[in-house]
């Protein structure tokens, strides 16, 4: 493709690029609105429009595949969604072929791509626009015609890309022998980790799902971790008794798990887990050690447990045993958790 023809075809994509900005924004908050209603925890979603030089670039590169380049190129508009787990990669994949018109032949997924002897980052690629039902709302008349590039990716799938990236090789057979051979061992790695990350997220849902079973079944003799601990915290008495212990108390955040029982501004899952450790940590200075010790302490005596909690709460000091000790009163708080 000349370079006059080149110009011309940035020329209109420049003098167009606020229609494609708007695009980049209805997609990005449409994604972010569905994977929010999905309940998939994303680390980030991004997107951009593609730069003028980075078009220009292309289009000379490219430019004897393209008839029509601002119809031809998918990523004008580009958009990444990264997540933590492979598995949430997957539920991503069934969203968006559930809510766009995917088109198929420029959509790939690179581990399908790849030679059993190649290594790269294993991300994937989809190039849609917009389903039937959505292409009739007025919000999207502007766009229907137009396309996006979405690619999903692991945590580590993007860190290896990044990394990838920034060593600016374009194609394997580019790399230097011993070059080549340590990064296809680290993409090996890379690939392994975020298969034994799926493999820990599913063993920790396990872990709670058995915990689960054994607080029903009132087999409360398990470690005071914080999976056992969150759990105990869902029963309202428990809740209750905290709550009155605490109000007013900057340790609110403890069982903020429960929104009815704390400020809006701490009921947060980051407060809850920094809560939880607290909390934990504080009663193993008193040597609770099982989850049947916390009960029987919260439970068969009302009035002793609201005590101990308040106590817990102000400034503490540790004897020579490491057992805390409240300082107002000096009560050996160990004694309550026999």
């Amino acid at each position: 493709m000349s370079d006059p023809s080149v110009k011309a075809h940035v020329s209109k994509f420049e003098a167009c690029r606020p229609l494609y900005e708007g695009f980049r924004l209805q997609i990005h908050d449409l994604l972010g609105r569905i994977l929010h209603h999905e309940n998939i925890d994303v680390i980030d979603v991004q997107s951009r429009v593609k730069e003028i030089a980075s078009l220009e670039e292309k289009i000379l590169r490219k430019g004897e595949n393209y008839q029509d380049p601002l119809n031809d190129i998918t990523d004008l508009v580009g958009l990444r969604i990264i997540v933590y787990y492979q598995a949430d990669a997957e539920r991503v994949d069934d969203i968006i072929r559930t809510n766009f018109e995917v088109d198929q032949l420029n959509t790939y997924r690179r581990s399908d791509t790849l030679a059993d002897e190649q290594f790269g980052y294993l991300s994937n690629h989809y190039v849609v626009a917009m389903d039937e039902p959505r292409r009739s709302l007025p919000e999207w008349s502007l766009y229907t015609r137009m396309k996006a590039e979405i690619q999903v990716r692991t945590a580590l799938q993007h860190a290896w890309a990044a990394v990838d990236h920034k060593m600016n090789y374009k194609a394997t057979a580019d790399i230097p022998s011993p070059v080549r051979r340590k990064m296809a061992m680290l993409s090996a790695i890379f690939e392994l980790a975020d298969e034994q990350f799926g493999l820990l997220r599913e063993q920790r849902l396990q872990v709670r799902e058995d915990y689960s079973t054994a607080v029903r079944e009132a087999s409360m003799d398990l470690p005071l971790d914080d999976t056992s601990i969150s759990l105990l915290l869902e029963d309202e008495e428990v809740i209750e008794i905290i709550g009155e212990a605490l109000r007013d108390a900057s340790k609110q955040t403890w069982f903020s798990l429960h929104g009815n029982h704390v400020p809006e501004a701490v009921n947060t899952e980051e407060n809850s887990a920094k809560g939880r450790s607290e909390l934990l940590t504080l009663l193993r200075n008193v040597n609770i050690r099982s989850l049947s010790q916390l009960q029987v302490l919260l439970t068969s005596d009302r009035a002793k447990s609201i005590m101990i909690i308040r106590s817990l709460n102000v400034h503490d000091e540790y004897d020579e045993h490491s057992r805390y000790r409240c300082v107002p009163c000096r009560c050996d708080l160990a004694a309550g958790a026999t």
